[in-house]
């Protein structure tokens, strides 16, 4: 009676083992998959932070203009020319804008499958079926 409590006992100290240890290495794959996306989205803002300063120096040249024809030394043909180049600037931005939204989408849906993924693998590699 004893031995088989003794066994019943190691059981479970091992069952406890093996899920502590399986818990650890969830959570370490969990961090490097956040890591990763948190290294892909620091990348991201940094790019927007770019677009960001593009859109306050248009919105700079955009004051200078109107103060320009407030009063009335603006020539028509160089007003014309820096609203032109203007609108191409802010197009741009704005195209800027949108493949960073949607690298940010990407990552975070790429990031969110490979953690998945990695849960599957190592829970079917704990219980014996991978």
């Amino acid at each position: 009676m004893t031995k088989a409590v003794l066994d019943l006992a190691k059981a479970l100290m091992n069952a406890t083992l093996l899920l502590a240890a399986l818990c650890l290495f969830l959570g370490w794959q969990l961090f490097s998959s956040v890591e990763s996306l948190t290294d892909q989205l620091v990348s991201t803002r940094d790019n927007l932070s770019s677009v960001h300063q593009g859109i306050t120096e248009l919105r700079a040249e955009v004051g200078q203009i109107r103060s320009a024809i407030a009063s009335g030394r603006a020539i028509d043909t160089q007003l014309a020319e820096r609203l032109d180049a203007i609108e191409m600037r802010i197009s741009d931005a704005q195209v800027t804008m949108a493949a960073q939204l949607a690298t940010i989408d990407q990552t975070a849906i790429a990031a969110a499958e490979a953690f998945a993924a990695s849960l599957v693998r190592s829970l079917a590699e704990a219980f014996g079926q991978g």
